[in-house]
């Protein structure tokens, strides 16, 4: 539930691509903000309330399944009951999830920035139009860097690619 990982514009592009009339579902595995918890940080968000906005706004919306603070043994069975994995992350260290999603042979959505291009790239996963900006002080976890950047993925272009992996699964991969 870091404010990093993006959820509202999965959300945006998940829900711009998608209506409750395509046979889809975006499966989150996150966990929920426990009110009043002491222990909060002030880099996580409130993913329930940011989805439950998003279905606000919608007549039709799109299938939605939360996975909420459940251990999964083998996240692999995650993976592989999905056709596709999508990050909408501002930045990432290595990001492992995308290299088991790999692994698990499964399409990947992802920003064009941020060290999970070290094993992603054109030729491998989808990559989502990605420009810079400074690091909002929301996405910086220990002391804040007025000069950091991360990476602004492009909402509509992870849409696209969304609707595109939809409609031509075999295709794409």
């Amino acid at each position: 539930l870091h404010a990093r990982k993006f959820h509202n514009r999965i959300f945006r592009a998940y829900f711009d691509a998608f209506s409750g009339d395509d046979d889809v579902c975006l499966v989150l595995k996150t966990k929920f903000i426990v009110p009043n918890d002491p222990i909060r940080k002030p880099f996580e968000v409130n993913v329930e309330e940011m989805l439950k906005k998003e279905f606000g706004k919608r007549r039709n919306p799109p299938e939605v399944e939360v996975i909420n603070d459940i251990f999964i043994e083998d996240i692999g069975s995650l993976y592989t009951a999905c056709d596709c994995v999508v990050s909408m992350s501002s930045s990432e260290g290595f990001c492992l999830s995308l290299l088991e999603s790999m692994a698990c042979e499964k399409l990947v959505i992802v920003p064009n920035f941020g060290g999970q291009l070290e094993f992603l790239n054109d030729s491998n996963s989808l990559l989502v139009d990605t420009k810079e900006m400074l690091t909002p002080l929301t996405h910086q976890y220990w002391k804040p860097d007025p000069k950091a950047v991360v990476g602004d993925p492009d909402v509509r272009h992870c849409a696209e690619l969304m609707r595109r992996v939809y409609d031509n699964l075999d295709a794409e991969k």
